[in-house]
């Protein structure tokens, strides 16, 4: 928190500082008051300086307006909107001399000849270029070859492989239609997996045969004609619709089926899921009807 607040202060103090106007007024205060400076940092008693400033520097309250306030600012004030202009003009003219030196400068250089010596220094700092140059180009080009044969490489290993995978399948099926064993053996699997479908279809069939025959005949003991959702009987019919749901369920539960084939039946001839759910619940609870 300290750190903080000190942070602040010295932020504070700096934005302060870096103003113009503050930093000219201080400079220019300093100026106007360099005798009260030299006396604060003098070594004489502190009561003596107090009577000296008193009776010297700040007489009266007209000295401590015009060399403490007015003249400082007025001091400030020049600095800021009056010094800026002259001291542009000098900058631009002292820049303008600068460059035209340079101009000259290099105009003699230009016109006056090489030594023998600078010939030669530049003639053997070409010819080193070159000859680096030359070296890289050189080393440029050898990597390059050598990345292309590895792509190369790594082609003709990649369509090798290809090439192997395809001959050994191509012998595995060879072997296959060549063998009359291995051949019985895949017929015999596809028999086998035909007539296990079959088998599998013919007692779902039966099944769902013997399910409605069953429902059916419990619809008609109860007054019903043929299968209908809950939703769609008439007000007073739900019992009766639930005495023949009811009465199913307890056949089919007795006959071994499990609940899972009993629930996709039941939706399977109209009968609703709230319904289904009713009758479990009912024969679960052993308190509801039937």
């Amino acid at each position: 928190m300290i750190e903080e607040f000190t942070t602040t202060i010295k932020a504070q103090l700096y934005e302060r500082v870096s103003s113009p106007l503050l930093s000219s007024f201080l400079i220019s205060w300093c100026c106007w008051n360099y005798k009260f400076i030299l006396i604060i940092i003098s070594g004489i008693p502190a009561m003596e300086k107090l009577i000296f400033i008193e009776l010297n520097i700040f007489p009266d309250m007209k000295s401590v307006v015009f060399n403490g306030v007015a003249l400082p600012l007025i001091t400030s004030l020049f600095l800021i909107f009056v010094y800026p202009k002259p001291a542009e003009f000098i900058y631009r003219h002292v820049k303008m001399n600068q460059r035209r030196l340079k101009e000259i400068q290099q105009s003699i250089d230009d016109e006056s000849p090489i030594s023998k010596e600078q010939a030669r220094k530049i003639r053997r700092e070409a010819l080193e270029n070159q000859l680096k140059y030359e070296a890289e180009i050189d080393s440029k080009t050898s990597e390059n070859i050598r990345l292309k044969e590895l792509v190369a490489e790594l082609q003709m290993s990649l369509n090798t492989d290809a090439e192997t995978r395809s001959s050994d399948g191509q012998r595995a099926d060879d072997v296959v239609e060549n063998n009359p064993d291995i051949k019985n053996i895949k017929s015999s699997e596809s028999e086998s997996s035909a007539e296990l479908s079959h088998e599998q279809y013919s007692k779902t069939e039966r099944l769902n045969n013997r399910f409605k025959d069953l429902f059916s005949s419990v619809s008609s003991f109860h007054g019903f004609s043929q299968p209908r959702s809950v939703n769609e009987l008439p007000l007073g019919e739900n019992d009766k619709y639930y005495s023949a749901v009811h009465t199913l369920v307890k056949q089919l539960m007795n006959s071994g089926e499990s609940d899972d084939t009993i629930r996709e039946q039941l939706l399977g001839v109209g009968v609703s899921s709230q319904m289904i759910n009713r009758v479990y619940s009912g024969i679960n609870n052993k308190g509801g009807r039937g």
